[in-house]
């Protein structure tokens, strides 16, 4: 029942990115780190961003535990989130100048095995036309999560 649930939910997700890339006007790479309560996570997504900026597509994120001492390595929980890969939605909310603030969800699959949904809320910021910085605060496992990372636009 979980596997069908899962098909299901990547299946609709696949849709949107498809529409997504069939009205996009530019490429997006953004790599980033968000700091969880256990340990920091890296990760990079690969999108398109549409005529009203709304940004599609595919993420991968994985741990950093090469950062955390030998002691906090062995305290790691048994089920420690080690790999999340899927996609994402990321939608404008409001514009200042450079200054945007924006929705973003990232839904996806957690070790192989459990289906995950992580909201977050970040600030972007244009340096250049096509170079972006962000911020901003997210949850996961109800707890609050802290991201920044760089954009470029292809």
């Amino acid at each position: 029942m979980k596997t069908i649930f899962q098909i299901r939910a990547f299946l609709s997700i696949g849709m949107f990115c498809v529409l997504g890339l069939a009205m996009s006007q530019k490429v997006t790479v953004s790599t980033y780190v968000e700091r969880t309560h256990i340990s920091p996570k890296t990760g990079v997504f690969v999108g398109y961003k549409d005529r009203y900026s709304y940004e599609y597509g595919f993420f991968y994120q994985q741990a950093t535990t090469m950062l955390m001492s030998k002691e906090k390595q062995q305290e790691l929980p048994r089920f420690y989130e080690r790999e999340f890969i899927g996609t994402y939605l990321s939608a404008p909310i409001y514009y200042l100048g450079d200054f945007t603030l924006k929705m973003n969800v990232r839904m996806g699959v957690s070790n192989e095995e459990n289906f995950v949904i992580t909201p977050a809320f970040l600030a972007h910021y244009s340096v250049f036309e096509n170079v972006t910085l962000q911020a901003g605060l997210g949850a996961r496992c109800f707890r609050p999560t802290y991201q920044y990372g760089i954009s470029i636009s292809l």
